[in-house]
């Protein structure tokens, strides 16, 4: 296989990969798993697990790069609004309104923001989108799969996955 870059979706009932080379779709897959488990987490665990081996090991996923999104579920993503503020004043804003808006103490989560791309009138509100996801599930997520020796290049969840994909 040539280079190509695989997106893969871990959700709650499944994984489902796309390989894109070249703008061209390659490759799909859907890898479902039981969803009758225990429902413990370390059950959902092996089973993400299970399903990203049979995966790497039916498609032959080397080297490429690898983004993967995680479930939406266990992410935060809020649109606000910001008082009007000069732009170059944007971010530290966003800063300040993060730390009251994202439900868990700052320094715990991995998190960032959208401002939306629309015209603005003098003095009006600008939007914005923070998303936030809880530093340790990624952590969690991808020492359950280090052993895996995936090329993994970035990880991120539903809404930013296709929000990137749009504007690229």
């Amino acid at each position: 296989m040539g280079k190509g870059v695989w997106g893969i979706d871990v959700s709650k009932a499944s994984v489902k990969a796309v390989r894109l080379e070249g703008g061209a779709l390659t490759q799909v897959a859907v890898i479902p798993y039981e969803t009758a488990g225990t429902g413990e987490a370390g059950d959902a665990n092996a089973q993400i697990k299970s399903a990203l081996k049979q995966l790497k090991t039916k498609y032959k996923i080397g080297a490429e790069p690898v983004v993967f999104s995680l479930p939406s579920h266990s992410t935060f993503n809020r649109l606000i609004k910001l008082p009007p503020v000069d732009d170059s004043k944007i971010a530290e804003t966003v800063r300040y309104e993060a730390q009251s808006q994202i439900p868990f103490q700052i320094d715990e989560v991995i998190w960032d923001h959208q401002l939306v791309d629309r015209p603005y009138n003098p003095g009006e509100e600008k939007e914005v989108i923070l998303f936030a996801i809880k530093r340790d599930i990624v952590e969690q997520f991808l020492n359950q799969i280090a052993e895996l020796n995936l090329n993994v290049e970035a990880v991120q969840f539903g809404p930013v996955a296709l929000f990137n994909f749009l504007v690229q």
